[in-house]
């Protein structure tokens, strides 16, 4: 659910990135650590939260990568959103390929309703669709351009439009009776 005080209550210009998930070849965190290392050369204050159940393997990848603004933490899910309160932009990178083109992850979700701001891949097909000219999100082109996100996340953001964005998209997207309605066409085409 989403809860604007989430939005409202977040200070963007501060660089508070994080990733929550697993270390999964899939889930692209040793790309998500790459990239936030070039972030860090130029912001220097950024910092990257990284919630994951495998702690060890986290810190390995972020020390191999020479990253040094970072905090990894082991939480219970439950928990994941309260850890994400300091957070402003969250990161969801992708491999292309024909799983994740359909895919609509719930970090997504997840992020959007802790008032974090998706830097995502481009792959993320049904996504990039929904956020597209929405200022909520940043859809990351592959090969990844390192000064649009930098661009992204200095730019001023308007509060108001980024809540006004986000609660469209959970009243919509995200919503129950959306997706109600997407049930019923397949079940009517079945008959």
């Amino acid at each position: 659910t989403y809860d604007s005080n989430n939005v409202l209550s977040k200070n963007y210009n501060k660089h508070n990135f994080c990733y929550v998930g697993s270390m999964a070849l899939w889930q692209c965190f040793e790309k998500t650590s790459m990239v936030f290392k070039q972030i860090e050369k130029i912001i220097p204050d950024a910092h990257l939260k990284v919630l994951t159940f495998d702690t060890v393997k986290a810190e390995e990848i972020l020390t191999s990568n020479d990253v040094i603004n970072y905090t990894v933490k082991r939480v219970p899910r439950e928990q994941v959103k309260e850890e994400l309160k300091d957070a402003t932009y969250g990161f969801l990178l992708r491999d292309d390929d024909e799983v994740n083109r359909v895919a609509t992850p719930t970090k997504l979700s997840s992020y959007l309703s802790a008032g974090v701001l998706p830097l995502y891949s481009e792959c993320l097909k049904d996504f990039a669709t929904i956020a597209k000219d929405k200022n909520f999100a940043l859809k990351i082109k592959n090969p990844i351009n390192i000064n649009e996100i930098i661009d992204y996340v200095n730019k001023p953001k308007l509060i108001e439009n980024l809540n006004g964005e986000i609660s469209e998209l959970f009243r919509s997207y995200y919503g129950v009776e959306n997706h109600i309605n997407a049930l019923k066409k397949v079940f009517v085409a079945q008959l």
